[in-house]
């Protein structure tokens, strides 16, 4: 007579769910998911290692890695923004993927050597950027009070913190338009403490000469390079004038 086939009896550790996992983790959900953040296809790369996690291609106590590069590629994929996007963020998670160890992808190492050099660069930028829009924000209240000294000293400097924001980051072009804004401020400052300073009873002229002086550096155009000429040679004459009358 025919006997019945015996059945297999699979044994587990008490508590676990299956066979306890060996080796580094590895499989298409980690090639398929490395390729897409390589082609910074973020998004896709993302719910690739979430499909992985939730369908069970990763072992329990690996499935701290895909959950690790999903959340990178959810920070990379908002890079839209400069102004907006979490550079603190960015590279705490870099350095969480370098807490990961080496594992068996070909193009992770060179995508994140890339990106780690790249947010390095432009955090450095945006955090010199914060820094020069302050300064800038203290000038210009320091000009509304009547402090022009200290406007005309806090404008030189955020000009010179925006100068330092080099070209080749994504805050460069900002930094460049906000140097011509300041220029233009600064003058427009200058100008109006020569025009207070011309409508006294009797003006100082070698200070309003000084002035000048200091216009000059920020006077950008013809036309204000022509007016600071016109105002530079009636205070010469005035002052000529004045010292005629005092001997």
């Amino acid at each position: 007579p025919c006997r019945p086939a015996p059945l297999l009896m699979l044994s587990f550790a008490p508590g676990a769910s299956g066979p306890a996992p060996t080796g580094p983790a590895s499989g298409p959900w980690l090639s398929e998911g490395v390729a897409l953040m390589v082609q910074e296809n973020y998004k896709a790369a993302e719910q690739r290692f979430q499909r992985a996690i939730s369908t069970g291609e990763v072992a329990i106590d690996q499935q701290h890695i895909p959950r690790t590069l999903g959340k990178t590629c959810g920070v990379f994929g908002k890079t839209d923004d400069p102004f907006r996007f979490r550079w603190d963020r960015a590279e705490d998670s870099l350095t969480e993927i370098t807490g990961l160890g080496e594992l068996p992808v070909v193009g992770l190492d060179t995508w994140h050597a890339e990106k780690l050099a790249w947010v390095v660069k432009n955090r450095e930028a945006y955090d010199a950027l914060t820094t020069a829009e302050s300064v800038a924000s203290t000038a210009d209240e320091q000009a509304s009070l009547g402090r022009f000294e200290e406007a005309y000293q806090s404008f030189h400097n955020a000009i010179a913190k925006f100068r330092l924001i080099k070209a080749d980051t994504v805050f460069g072009d900002r930094a460049v338009n906000r140097v011509e804004m300041l220029q233009v401020r600064i003058y427009a400052l200058v100008l109006e403490e020569i025009q207070r300073r011309l409508r006294v009873t009797s003006p100082q002229w070698n200070d309003v000469l000084n002035l000048i002086d200091r216009a000059e550096d920020f006077a950008d155009t013809t036309e204000k390079r022509s007016e600071l000429r016109a105002l530079k040679s009636d205070c010469r004459t005035n002052a000529h004038e004045g010292r005629r009358r005092s001997s």
